[in-house]
């Protein structure tokens, strides 16, 4: 079966709620809920202003947060927050881990202007792997130019159920089975710029990364499309070099933490492979949508997405569409459903709690 189509999985999501299944990018949602508490960058405290034809959202700069109560407010540009600790997953069993959340403005004197966002998660588990990755958001020239992507090492413990439905959904996971170590470095840069005064935002892509594949399992030693790649006892080892053009409608009031608006993305990239010398595509599609529910209190926020991944025939199984992960469907195993192609549709409910941890 060359598709996997899973559509429409009704979630309760919680923003101080912290997912078993959704690892430290949990910690980095509730870093950003923090600070939309905490400070001015509430979208309930932000305002719109039209200049020309252009409409701006007004981002007050994180300066009337009052750090300490009975004092007076201190301005600043830049504002930091760390979280951390303990954690359970079923992918990866205990870890400890944490984030650290950067926010500031390029340009302070722009109070129209978003505040950038720079997050690092770690995470180190308790099987003897480590994670570090960064998404950062950052704004530029009256937001006329955005650069956002990834940055991530891997080293860990993972699993490979094969590839198709029919195949994933038999194998039974365990460390003769689908086990192995994964070690992947991933550096994907993306440059936007906006198409005159409208929403709509097109700019290069580049895709970096490299896979290593050590201690593979009897089971995926044996799996066919593993050795039709080049896959042995040994393991397997992958650079690809992709371009591409990344086509962006954003509407949204905070990207970081959207209560509001509509994010449209094209992404197409055209890749070059080591391992066996070949060429690959990959087309993404995703669309977001964001609807404030005022008629039941402040923060309560009804989001649905719809997302689409297309490959070619001569991708490698590391760049192949999967489904399980903490960016869709969070019920099944990171990677548990691996095809040439997948399409999936996710509704949330939000709720935020509407109290403060430090008064």
């Amino acid at each position: 079966m060359k598709r996997l189509i899973i559509l429409l999985i009704l979630s309760c999501y919680s923003s101080y709620a912290i997912d078993d299944t959704t690892r430290n990018e949990s910690i980095q949602d509730s870093l950003i809920t923090k600070l939309d508490q905490d400070s001015t960058y509430a979208n309930d405290t932000a305002q719109t202003e039209i200049i020309g034809d252009e409409k701006r959202f007004n981002m007050p700069v994180i300066s009337d947060v009052k750090l300490e109560k009975g004092k007076s407010k201190d301005i600043k540009n830049r504002d930091i927050d760390i979280l951390g600790g303990p954690g359970y997953t079923p992918d990866y069993g205990f870890f400890l881990g944490g984030a650290l959340l950067l926010t500031f403005s390029t340009n302070p004197e722009d109070t129209l202007l978003k505040r950038s966002v720079v997050p690092v998660v770690f995470q180190i588990m308790s099987t003897g792997g480590v994670t570090l990755k960064s998404n950062p958001q950052l704004y530029f020239s009256n937001d006329r130019i955005r650069l956002i992507g990834e940055i991530a090492y891997v080293n860990n413990v993972s699993n490979y159920y094969g590839v198709g439905y029919e195949t994933n959904s038999t194998i039974e996971r365990g460390n003769q089975t689908t086990e192995f170590r994964n070690q992947e470095i991933i550096i994907n840069p993306i440059t936007m710029f906006r198409i005159a005064s409208t929403d709509l935002f097109v700019g290069p892509t580049l895709d970096i990364n490299k896979n290593s594949v050590t201690n593979p399992s009897e089971g995926m030693v044996l799996d066919s499309t593993y050795i039709a790649q080049g896959g042995d006892e040994d393991g397997f080892d992958i650079w690809n070099l992709g371009f591409g053009l990344y086509t962006s409608y954003d509407s949204r009031d905070l990207p970081a933490n959207a209560y509001s608006g509509l994010l449209i993305e094209l992404d197409s990239r055209f890749y070059k492979e080591t391992k066996n010398n070949d060429y690959f595509q990959i087309w993404a599609l995703q669309y977001r949508q964001y609807q404030k529910l005022s008629f039941l209190g402040e923060r309560r926020v009804l989001t649905w997405t719809l997302k689409g991944r297309f490959t070619s025939k001569n991708t490698p199984f590391t760049e192949l569409s999967k489904i399980g992960s903490p960016f869709d469907i969070r019920g099944y195993y990171d990677g548990q459903y691996r095809d040439q192609h997948s399409v999936l549709g996710v509704m949330e409910y939000r709720h935020m709690f509407n109290f403060k941890f430090n008064k």
